[in-house]
């Protein structure tokens, strides 16, 4: 896969470093589709072209070219993932200061940031999000487009169900059940299965 493949969806803050990521193996992707010409990655040190709003997709989807979600928000990402599927493949990136075992599975669509660590037979869904830092020990097993946020740790064996947020430096034990669309408070301790769309936040976690 090329870095000139790859048009990246979104050009705030997540995406500067999905880019980051890119830069350091060694790829440069077409560009960035964003509703704002004036997003972050459109400015400054790494920028790279702004090829228009994310309508206009389907004008860029030639020669092959993949596109990945570079947004860090679950409903958005998820409203795109759904608007765009059958249109485009997905690419997947890993950063090069990842470490993904070779039993582990990250499906399409996915980012691994720097720094994060997904252990042995652990399984990451499509379009998931595996930000900065953070872990998913062995076995755990991530639906579609989960975000597990910097600093934040999964246990193994924890199951964690589509759209779910796990925040900032959370804590899931072993064989925690996560539910889908169920937001993990920043800084929380999961010791009990959580319910789909369930938000809980504090030490241990509960229902807010």
């Amino acid at each position: 896969m090329q870095g000139t493949d790859i048009i990246l969806i979104g050009g705030g803050g997540h995406a500067l470093v999905v880019a980051g990521s890119m830069r350091d193996l060694g790829l440069v992707p077409v560009g960035f589709l964003d509703d704002s010409d004036q997003a972050p990655l459109a400015r400054g040190q790494g920028a790279i072209p702004h090829l228009g709003p994310l309508c206009e997709l389907d004008t860029w989807l030639e020669q092959d070219r993949k596109t990945i979600v570079a947004i860090g928000a679950i409903a958005t990402r998820r409203r795109i993932i759904d608007a765009f599927a059958g249109l485009t493949e997905a690419a997947t990136v890993i950063d090069a200061h990842a470490l993904v075992r070779a039993s582990a599975e990250v499906e399409c669509g996915s980012f691994i940031a720097p720094g994060a660590i997904v252990q042995e037979r652990a399984t990451i869904g499509r379009h998931a999000i595996i930000n900065t830092g953070a872990i998913v020990e062995h076995e755990c097993r991530l639906g579609v487009n989960v975000h597990v946020a910097p600093g934040a740790v999964l246990g193994g064996r924890v199951v964690v169900g589509d759209d779910a947020l796990i925040g900032l430096g959370a804590r899931v034990l072993p064989n925690v059940r996560i539910g889908a669309a169920s937001v993990i408070g920043a800084g929380a301790v999961v010791t009990r299965d959580v319910q789909p769309a369930e938000r809980v936040a504090g030490v241990p976690a509960r229902t807010i």
